[in-house]
């Protein structure tokens, strides 16, 4: 039975790390080694900065579990903090790697992964608020559902990368990571 009710969340595991991998491959092939370099650079510390919203999320989801279990009236509630909890720590984190975007020119004599990291960190928001949507389906049991969703934003991801990256390069990649995240 376990290995059953596990098959969604490995599943969604399976699509999330495809979804949020693909992009630089794909700039790779189509654009070559710098672009790809320009874009990993932004992509890897735009990466490391999710750990924050992962880890609320890691701390809510067995609470969030338990209140839908023992049908607790505050399980709305809850999920609302949540929203409004990443919502007010991903706005301050976005801005921050935003404003401090230029690290690349002078930290790491990176300039071109500048621009690509100010898109990417738009999105932090998005990414944080995100995280909400999937702590309480999973909490709910509605695994499959998210792992639904997690397909087809895949599938938008890997679309919208083969139109922007031909296009746009390295900066469409950062664009379509966005959109990605806006969309779920």
């Amino acid at each position: 039975g376990w290995l059953v009710v596990s098959l969604p969340f490995a599943l969604t595991f399976v699509i999330t790390s495809i979804y949020f991998n693909i992009d630089q491959p794909l700039v790779n092939l189509i654009r070559g080694h710098t672009e790809a370099g320009w874009y990993a650079s932004a992509y890897k510390v735009f990466a490391s900065v999710l750990f924050l919203a992962q880890t609320i999320l890691s701390v809510a989801f067995p609470v969030l579990s338990m209140m839908w279990k023992e049908q607790d009236p505050r399980f709305r509630w809850a999920v609302e903090r949540l929203w409004k909890g990443l919502l007010a720590a991903g706005w301050p984190v976005a801005l921050g790697c935003v404003l401090l975007a230029p690290a690349f020119r002078f930290i790491y004599n990176y300039g071109p992964s500048e621009p690509a990291f100010q898109i990417l960190s738009v999105g932090i928001v998005f990414m944080f608020v995100t995280n909400t949507f999937i702590g309480a389906l999973n909490a709910i049991d509605r695994q499959s559902s998210f792992a639904w969703a997690a397909f087809w934003s895949m599938i938008f991801n890997v679309a919208a990368n083969l139109i922007a990256i031909p296009l746009w390069g390295y900066i469409g990649a950062s664009w379509t990571t966005v959109l990605t995240d806006r969309k779920s």
